[in-house]
């Protein structure tokens, strides 16, 4: 896997940023074709994060249900995983080939990351908010440790932790971190075998071609409200999966919701009224302890079944499991990347 330049990135390694820049990629998201109400929306969860850590929170990702149905998707992803790799005879493999990689595309604060590096997957987490990953490293240093030991962090929270029992979880989570995973020359290393990279989700052109085993989008779909932006990320997540790799999608849900085209973010709020304006009182969680901040609500766009099934055919990926969470409001889809 080739990377680009350092400068590209907004980059955590293990310490400070060692020689890479932090720096905000503009290539799409102040894409001149975009309205500004568009850019707004862009960079609309930036200023999310930063009014709840503001408030006290220290992490906006600490729902215990959100997070134990988040962890059962990867268990089941997982599952799916090391089957077909069982069935294709590619279980054991030697010590010195390249641990199998998982992308999670809008990472956020990456809760799921310390579970995926301790079954023995190297992670990598892209986002095009800074504070939230900041706040990801942090997660990182303080669930892993070494590496090798599981996260208090979510024992803490009381979520059940993914378990390595199969046979193909017995990869050593201990050994140096691939050397691919960190661009060449940037002078910053991975933090365990996971790396962070600030960039806009809908542009992943900078992985080459099949590069990743699996991934993950953890609420990322549904914020993506209009058509252009949805096609051209999963196209690009197509692009950069292996044939026959395996995706969990955990997304807003809504049967009787409208399925039809959006073509601008004028035409969503048209259609979808959405009151992105109004201060409401909302849950948090601070050290396993309910507390109420102020938000506003942020742009989403669920679909219907049969609308996820529309969107992700055309995409080049097959549905395997569509399951219905128990809000009601949520569902986990698994894919695998035709």
């Amino acid at each position: 896997m080739s990377w680009p330049s350092p400068d590209f990135y907004f980059m955590f390694g293990v310490g400070e940023m060692s020689g890479a820049k932090a720096k905000m990629d503009s290539n799409n998201a102040s894409d001149p074709n975009r309205s500004e109400q568009e850019r707004k929306y862009y960079f609309a969860y930036e200023d999310r994060y930063r009014r709840v850590y503001e408030q006290g929170v220290p992490f906006w990702s600490a729902f215990p249900q959100e997070l134990k149905e988040e962890l059962e998707g990867l268990e089941e992803l997982l599952r799916f995983y090391h089957e077909h790799a069982s069935h294709a005879g590619t279980c054991t493999r030697p010590a010195t080939q390249v641990r199998p990689r998982l992308l999670e595309p809008g990472c956020g604060e990456a809760p799921l990351a310390p579970r995926v590096v301790s079954p023995g997957l190297d992670y990598v987490g892209v986002d095009l908010a800074p504070s939230a990953l900041k706040k990801a490293k942090e997660r990182l240093e303080v669930s892993l440790g070494d590496g090798s030991s599981p996260s208090p962090w979510f024992s803490k929270h009381g979520v059940t932790p993914v378990v390595s029992s199969g046979r193909c979880h017995d990869l050593d989570s201990r050994q140096s971190p691939v050397p691919v995973i960190g661009p060449s020359g940037s002078g910053c290393r991975p933090l365990g075998n996971a790396f962070l990279i600030q960039h806009d989700v809908t542009e992943l052109t900078f992985f080459e071609p099949q590069s990743f085993d699996l991934a993950v989008d953890a609420n990322l779909l549904h914020m993506l409200v209009v058509d252009s932006d949805r096609d051209r990320y999963l196209s690009g997540l197509s692009r950069v999966l292996k044939p026959g790799a395996h995706v969990l999608f955990m997304e807003l849900f809504r049967e009787d919701t409208y399925d039809g085209p959006v073509e601008s973010f004028d035409e969503y709020m048209r259609i979808f009224a959405p009151d992105l304006v109004t201060v409401e009182e909302r849950t948090a969680f601070k050290e396993g302890e309910e507390v109420k901040i102020q938000l506003t609500q942020v742009q989403s766009r669920p679909r219907s079944r049969r609308g996820y099934l529309e969107e992700l055919g055309p995409s080049g990926f097959e549905v395997l499991a569509f399951t219905v969470l128990e809000s009601g409001l949520e569902c986990r889809i698994i894919a695998r990347r035709l």
